[in-house]
């Protein structure tokens, strides 16, 4: 099921762009992107929202030949593929993504990064960043498809790099596929292919919720060893939750150092809770 195969790809990057490795998997190349100049501030909620401020900014239109009257194409509505960011008066960040057909708003203080888009270069000059954790965490996801992973949301701030672990969450949209949420056989099928992936992963627990939004969801919850930055063991925690859309289905995968996921957790199920989604047409 190419769904199965899309998540596991998904727990091969998150262990690796953890800040951490797991034991007999590849790694991705630490390379950082060059960062684009800019003015930095010393706060990464004043950095997100410089960078969200300038990636809004409109680009001038490329100068096209002219062409006669009736060769003019007719016109056609554009999605803006990279989804927005757009900062909150309650300090959260919305995401909206109009090509997947959803939104959800970044809690205050995680940063949210869309690859190829400019917060995402001028991340790895954050102070908060400035840990080499830190930076094999965003250089980890470099080379992946922005039109599969539509964001990703770090947690940067001051004092959470708990065993040098990078705690993030990642959104991935797969617009061809769909998983039966009606009981739990569809989730459970998906987590009984996970620890085939994943050396010493075990599922902790699965199940279908329903979100504050009345939205159905499919939750798995497992645990797995890896090692850190510094090759020091840990163990890793991740809840994976997945959800239908109008167009294909999504999975948000948050993962943390498992002493870490009591501080962390909330934040991630409050996230979630902020789904929406538009009606199908």
């Amino acid at each position: 099921m190419q769904n199965r195969r899309s998540f596991l790809t998904i727990l091969l990057v998150l262990m690796i762009t953890l800040g951490c490795a797991v034991p007999g998997l590849p790694t991705i190349s630490d390379a950082t992107p060059v960062a684009q100049a800019g003015r930095l501030e010393t706060m990464v909620a004043e950095m997100v929202d410089a960078a969200i401020a300038q990636t809004q900014q409109a680009a001038p239109p490329p100068v096209e030949p002219p062409v006669a009257a009736t060769e003019l194409p007719a016109a056609a509505p554009q999605l803006d593929l990279a989804g927005s960011l757009t900062p909150q008066s309650d300090g959260t960040i919305l995401f909206k993504d109009e090509a997947a057909r959803y939104e959800l708003n970044v809690s205050p203080g995680w940063l949210p990064v869309r690859l190829n888009q400019q917060e995402y270069y001028d991340a790895f000059s954050l102070p908060a960043a400035a840990d080499p954790a830190a930076q094999r965490a965003l250089s980890g996801v470099a080379s992946l498809d922005p039109q599969t992973f539509r964001l990703f949301i770090f947690d940067l701030q001051d004092g959470h790099l708990v065993n040098r672990v990078v705690t993030k969450i990642s959104l991935e949209w797969d617009p061809n596929d769909s998983i039966s949420l009606s009981d739990e056989t569809g989730i459970q099928a998906i987590a009984e292919s996970l620890p085939a992936s994943i050396p010493g992963l075990t599922v902790t627990d699965t199940s279908v919720i329903q979100s504050t939004n009345g939205l159905a969801l499919g939750v798995i919850l497992s645990e797995f060893p890896g090692k850190n930055f510094d090759e020091a063991d840990v163990v890793l925690y991740q809840k994976q939750v997945h959800l239908n859309l109008p167009l294909g289905t999504l999975a948000l995968t948050f993962t943390t150092e498992t002493n870490f996921k009591d501080a962390t957790l909330p934040f991630f199920d409050a996230m979630v809770d902020t789904l929406k989604i538009e009606s199908s047409q």
